[in-house]
């Protein structure tokens, strides 16, 4: 590389950088593509797409289509919003017939955002019942960054297009030079007996496969992907395992990471070298739960691409801070409801629901390795969480139900950054809703 060109890209660079502050917000633009900031723009919504209608339901709702003795109708509810600003740094050129471009320079570096909302569900009668859950991801660097959270505060309103749309065997996907907008889902059937559990569900995208033994808290589920042709997110191991020392988890996840098409910027040929391949982010973990109802610690280490600490975490919480199962919570309410027979016999008016704090902190370190496509170096990052909110549950004489609404803030989470493994410094804000009937 001359001397001259290599100076005009340094001199373009920090034009770029020198640039990111003083982006109009009303300011027309392109994304220039075929460069790392755009790829990895497009892949954070392409990943989420791919992962997180899964992790909700694996995390959220799935545990709860469980066998349940005395019930007839179970029903399980889960809502995520979340918002995650600066995930990528894309590179744009203004439009310079805009009069707001006025003063912004014409080669600007623009912080790329995504909003994520995720439902998920499950309708039990007895033994069988359905499951599905639904994503609607919006990304882009459209507006100023109030009005890309305001834009994906609004997306769950998307999900009607599922039912509006006749033809939806196909994922919605809206793309303009600096929004990209798109949703998916998961839908199936499942059965629950007494030592056994399993789902099987259908998407645009792949095929989801879950399967439980709720008595020996093993359980696993996997995804997989038709635009990889590979398996897009996998998760097995022990969950929940009670011991003296509270709730024990181990367990295998990998999670795909996607690849945009790459081309050679001086023939235009695609890129077929290694680095322009899709790979395989495999991690083992070992939690420690609830230890005195109060404290957590986690560890997990990266095996594959290559080894390397993804999490080392502790942190303290409410006791009430995870929820019961659904036996659990029936059993509870059954021994409530004996003892309000008796309270209203001796004339007094209990109260008949429960209410616990749900809310924690937890803080460590995040590590992801090396991802060549995304021009991502291996890194360790200090991380934290925060968590607030309740579970309130309330019942009658033989089951209960629960809804438990939460605030999370995350910096540099570790489930983030295992689904975006080029974001760095990247804050995350969640509203999450859960209801069991």
């Amino acid at each position: 590389m001359s001397a001259q060109r290599l100076g005009a890209l340094v001199a373009l660079a920090g034009t770029l950088v020198a640039s990111r502050t003083l982006a109009a917000n009303g300011c027309d633009h392109r994304v220039i593509s075929n460069t790392t900031g755009a790829r990895n723009g497009r892949m954070a919504v392409a990943q989420t797409q791919l992962l997180s209608p899964a992790l909700l339901a694996d995390r959220s709702v799935l545990p709860y289509f469980a066998h349940a003795p005395g019930r007839e109708l179970t029903m399980t509810f889960a809502l995520e919003m979340g918002f995650l600003p600066n995930v990528a740094a894309v590179p744009t050129i203004n439009d310079p017939t805009d009069g707001d471009c006025e003063g912004v320079p014409a080669y600007t570096l623009r912080d790329y955002d995504i909003a994520v909302n995720t439902v998920a569900f499950t309708v039990q009668w007895e033994w069988v019942g359905l499951f599905a859950s639904m994503v609607t991801t919006i990304g882009g660097t459209a507006g100023g960054a109030g009005e890309r959270f305001a834009a994906g505060a609004i997306t769950p309103m998307a999900f009607h297009r599922f039912i509006a749309r006749p033809d939806a065997d196909e994922r919605i996907i809206e793309r303009s030079g600096s929004r990209a907008t798109e949703s998916t889902f998961i839908i199936g059937p499942a059965v629950a007996f007494p030592y056994f559990s399993a789902r099987a569900g259908w998407a645009p995208t792949g095929w989801l496969g879950s399967v439980a033994s709720p008595e020996l808290h093993l359980s696993a589920t996997a995804t997989w992907s038709r635009d990889t042709h590979s398996v897009a997110y996998l998760r097995v191991g022990v969950d929940g395992y009670p011991t003296s020392a509270g709730l024990s988890r181990a367990y295998l996840r990998q999670v795909a990471w996607q690849s945009a098409p790459r081309t050679i910027p001086s023939t235009g040929a695609p890129d077929l070298s290694e680095d322009a391949k899709p790979a395989s982010f495999s991690t083992i973990h070992l939690e420690q739960l609830a230890i005195i109802d109060l404290f957590d610690a986690k560890l997990a280490v990266a095996a594959r691409p290559r080894f390397a600490l993804h999490e080392a975490q502790v942190g303290v919480h409410t006791p009430g801070y995870y929820p019961l199962s659904v036996a659990e919570r029936d059993k509870r309410f059954r021994e409530r409801a004996a003892e309000t027979k008796k309270a209203l016999a001796a004339g007094a008016d209990p109260d008949t629901a429960d209410t616990d704090l749900v809310a924690g902190v937890w803080g460590g370190v995040t590590g992801v390795p090396r991802a060549a496509y995304y021009d991502s170096q291996a890194t360790i990052m200090p991380s934290a969480s925060a968590e607030l909110g309740a579970a309130i549950y309330s019942g009658g004489d033989t089951s209960a139900g629960r809804v438990s609404p939460v605030l999370a803030v995350h910096w540099n989470d570790p489930e983030t950054i295992a689904q975006i493994p080029f974001a760095r410094s990247v804050w995350a804000a969640f509203m999450r809703v859960a209801l069991e009937l």
